[in-house]
């Protein structure tokens, strides 16, 4: 048996298959109807999508086979990332030196036939293939190699979709979080005309790196200086009430002092005899 050769881009055709999320993801109709095609189409009992990640090739879909996954080692597929543009037929694995002795071939599910359509992205890395296995040797007619090829360019355009659905979602939730937060500092700034905010309501979205981080901080700025103003106003509000308060009083003893009244209180206590009153 050889192990295929590592593709001369495989760091970057890592970094593309990781992009996808696609691993270890739970089965899907639209992956799932490929493989029922392709095993309908060209006529064989196995069918399978396989993504060739560093140590394993991995089956996104299959049909005819209960494994989940085989050793890169004994991939077939992996072979097929090294001719990226062209589809990997092999009618007989007995008669391929590269495959004889494989566990597969030499036992279940026993390969003898395998043909693999390489699935590859629009910048080129080849990510695994959609292929078809058979027991019995035996060859791909025009009209299915053909199919093949196209099955494997829907495959990567399901992909893409995938990939793309998951990102509209992502940006779905990040908006969602970005309103909330938005409606955070609407209710920051009623609650300072209220005189009920406190700085510290604002702390998770002042940690945003963006626009809205930056507007949280300098509110907060603002809103703090603001408040200190306010308890200084409303101390020199509150001094200047105990001094019209202060003067009032003194102006109301002025008062009562200048009244005739009161003067003619002082006269009697000058002429008052305070023995005779004591006495």
């Amino acid at each position: 048996m050889q192990v295929a050769n590592l593709p001369a881009n495989e760091e970057e055709r890592l970094a593309a298959l990781y992009r996808y999320k696609i691993l270890d993801t739970a089965t899907e109709q639209a992956f799932d109807d490929f493989t029922t095609l392709a095993s309908q189409i060209c006529q064989s009992p196995i069918a399978l999508i396989s993504l060739v990640d560093e140590t394993r090739q991995w089956f996104k879909a299959k049909c005819g086979i209960a494994a989940d996954e085989t050793s890169r080692e004994m991939s077939f597929c992996a072979h097929s990332l090294l001719q990226p543009d062209n589809l990997l037929i092999i009618p007989n694995a007995l008669d391929d030196e590269r495959f004889a002795q494989n566990p597969l071939v030499t036992d279940s599910p026993h390969i003898r036939f395998y043909a693999g359509a390489p699935l590859v992205t629009s910048e080129g890395y080849p990510l695994g293939t959609i292929c078809v296995i058979d027991r019995v040797s035996r060859q791909l007619t025009p009209y299915q190699a053909e199919a093949l090829r196209i099955l494997a360019k829907q495959v990567i355009n399901q992909l893409e979709l995938r990939l793309a659905l998951d990102e509209l979602a992502s940006i779905n939730q990040k908006m969602h979080e970005y309103l909330i937060d938005v409606n955070r500092v609407t209710q920051s700034a009623a609650a300072l005309e209220e005189g009920n905010f406190t700085a510290e309501d604002l702390n998770e979205i002042a940690k945003r790196s963006d626009e809205l981080g930056q507007l949280a901080r300098v509110f907060q700025h603002a809103a703090q200086t603001v408040i200190e103003r306010e308890a200084r106003f409303q101390q020199q509000v509150a001094n200047l009430k105990v001094e019209i308060n202060q003067v009032k009083r003194a102006r109301e003893v002025s008062q009562i002092i200048r009244s005739g009244y009161f003067q003619e209180i002082q006269e009697e206590l000058v002429d008052l005899d305070l023995d005779e009153f004591w006495g």
